[in-house]
């Protein structure tokens, strides 16, 4: 059997990447720091492992036709096509709360196997902890994509050494460069990590790396709104999306790093213990 045969045998995963916050300390020329007030206290990436990747993107389309069909939506600004908001892509932040009541209520949805995972870090302890680092060494300077890279390394750690799999990773573009070769660098080391924790033979994995915006991969807005939740519980102790999520099954495990919590279904994460 040829090369090309063995690939088509491959269990395929398709992984899709985005964060909720800023990774950013400081603003310009590192005089103000931004955490809290004005911007984000906590800083998370999430990964939405999704079955079935085609059945639920038709889905999601599905329902975008629906509200730009439907007179009863029409007043909506965000579904204007010239707006290109919600008439070109789901985004939860810009969404009208009745649609996002509807994707939300797609996303819940037991015939569609979606499982989410992410990692959080509250950016205040993470600059204490460049504050130590600095009096260590006075020549340390963190730049805002040490912490997305770490994110990005823990998140992917147990997700990459499956036998006979190959993986696509869609990564929601930051910024005007897609940092692919940092990020497939995280990738490979989160793998290699990984199998030397567990004592496992190093593999060498199939990774498809994809770096695009949200309108191009309707992944990337299934993602969104996860994380888009999952900052509104921590950012707001508003657990009232989340919850759904988790209730749904949806959420398979948050790692909070400095709470050194790790929640899972043995250790649920609904909300009611922030607030």
């Amino acid at each position: 059997m040829s090369n090309n045969e063995n690939h088509n045998f491959l269990k395929a995963y398709h992984y899709f990447v985005d964060e909720a916050g800023t990774p950013e300390i400081w603003g310009r020329r590192r005089k103000d720091i931004l955490i809290g007030e004005k911007t984000s206290k906590y800083f998370m990436i999430g990964l939405a492992d999704i079955r079935e990747v085609s059945v639920v993107a038709n889905a999601l389309d599905n329902l975008r036709a629906i509200f730009l069909n439907d007179p009863e939506f029409a007043h909506i600004k965000s579904l204007h096509p010239g707006k290109k908001k919600t008439a070109r892509q789901f985004h939860a932040k810009d969404d009208h709360p009745k649609i996002r009541e509807r994707v939300f209520s797609l996303l819940c949805r037991q015939e569609y196997d979606i499982r989410f995972y992410a990692v959080v870090r509250n950016k205040q302890a993470v600059l204490d902890t460049i504050k130590r680092m600095k009096s260590i060494d006075s020549s340390y300077y963190h730049k805002s994509n040490y912490l997305y890279d770490a994110l990005v390394q823990r998140l992917f750690s147990g997700r990459l050494h499956f036998d006979n799999s190959r993986y696509k990773v869609y990564f929601a573009q930051r910024g005007k460069t897609p940092r692919q070769k940092a990020l497939t660098n995280a990738l490979h080391k989160a793998q290699r990590d990984y199998e030397e924790f567990a004592s496992m033979p190093e593999k060498k994995p199939k990774i498809q790396f994809v770096s695009g915006f949200p309108h191009e991969y309707e992944g990337l807005q299934m993602v969104d709104y996860f994380c888009w939740a999952l900052q509104r519980l921590y950012e707001r102790d508003d657990n009232h999306y989340w919850k759904r999520l988790w209730q749904a099954g949806k959420i398979r495990c948050v790692v909070d790093m400095d709470e050194n919590e790790i929640y899972s279904k043995d250790n649920p994460l609904l909300g009611e213990l922030r607030i």
